[in-house]
């Protein structure tokens, strides 16, 4: 009894892009993230190149702490595309409280109240302006 190597009739031998893909399928990694996290990588190197004191850490925490505010509209975006009630103003919303909270803590406050205590009043009447203008 001979063996023969080769394939068996109607399979075709294994090429080198379906090993590597075959090994990328068994990993379960999402092709879609891992392209958004080569692009965040590539971006990074790209300021690193333009500007080397960006990669320092403190720069990476400030990076963390201003998306928190967009990953917060993004959340709540989804919310409400989830529900099928898409609201496109949203974005125009979080600019004019932004813009109302900018002026009321920078020209207002200072002139009325003094500087200590301008947070105190400053963040209720942001968080008071997003309500009042959504149900306009």
């Amino acid at each position: 009894m001979t063996t023969v190597a080769g394939t068996a009739p109607g399979e075709s031998a294994p090429s080198v892009g379906g090993r590597i893909g075959a090994l990328v399928r068994s990993t379960e990694v999402d092709l879609r993230q891992f392209g958004m996290v080569v692009a965040l990588i590539a971006i990074w190197i790209g300021l690193g190149i333009a500007n080397p004191n960006i990669l320092q850490p403190v720069n990476f925490i400030t990076f963390s702490v201003q998306a928190s505010g967009i990953a917060v509209l993004a959340t709540g975006m989804v919310l409400v595309i989830v529900s099928r009630n898409i609201d496109l103003s949203v974005g125009a919303v979080v600019g004019f409280i932004g813009m109302f909270y900018a002026e009321f803590m920078a020209h207002y406050l200072p002139e009325t109240i003094g500087f200590p205590l301008n947070h105190l009043f400053a963040i209720p009447s942001g968080c008071g302006t997003g309500p009042a203008t959504s149900s306009l």
